[in-house]
């Protein structure tokens, strides 16, 4: 067997595992907010998987809380910055022109100032506002992606197959040139 299909179907598996349990962890595990003084600082065990904190609250179900939020924000981040880089990619490589050289050195020049500088100095202005930090987030990943697809619709926009069916006038009635 294929190793790079296991790995797929490894990765797939780990996946809907992963999903399966953000998306039970609300139903599944009690309130996380809930304390038991009785408990406090107690090791791991069975009833306890990460043990308990200063004030008695159980740390592994503290964690899965988080834990699905933040899958879930980083899931919604994800899905917004991939439609949208997939989108201006596709728009920028196809028609190209001036918006596109525009858009090609402005994109060089945003990712030449690392993200992780540009987090902090957020972070700093706003307050640690984390709408500003997820939406820096968000462009920083728009322009990764859109510069990854348009550069792929380039080569095929320029590829032979799509210039042979030009030249047999196919371009007008299925390509829309």
């Amino acid at each position: 067997m294929n190793i790079n299909k296991v790995r797929t179907k490894i990765s797939v598996a780990f996946l809907a595992v992963l999903l399966l349990f953000v998306l039970a962890s609300g139903i599944t595990f009690p309130d996380a907010n809930s304390f038991d003084t009785t408990n406090r600082l107690a090791s791991s065990s069975l009833r306890h998987l990460f043990g308990t904190d200063q004030f008695g609250g159980d740390v592994f179900i503290r964690t899965m809380h988080g834990f699905r939020y933040t899958f879930t924000l980083s899931l919604f981040v994800e899905a917004v910055s991939f439609l949208a880089g997939l989108f201006l990619g596709v728009i920028l490589g196809y028609y190209g022109g001036i918006l596109d050289e525009i858009f090609y050195q402005v994109s060089n020049l945003i990712l030449s100032f690392p993200v992780t500088i540009a987090e902090i100095l957020i972070t700093a202005l706003t307050n640690s506002n984390i709408w500003f930090l997820l939406l820096l987030i968000i462009i920083y990943a728009v322009i990764l992606y859109s510069k990854i697809v348009r550069s792929e619709v380039k080569v095929i926009k320029n590829a032979d197959y799509i210039k042979t069916l030009r030249v047999l006038g196919l371009g007008q009635a299925i390509l829309g040139y």
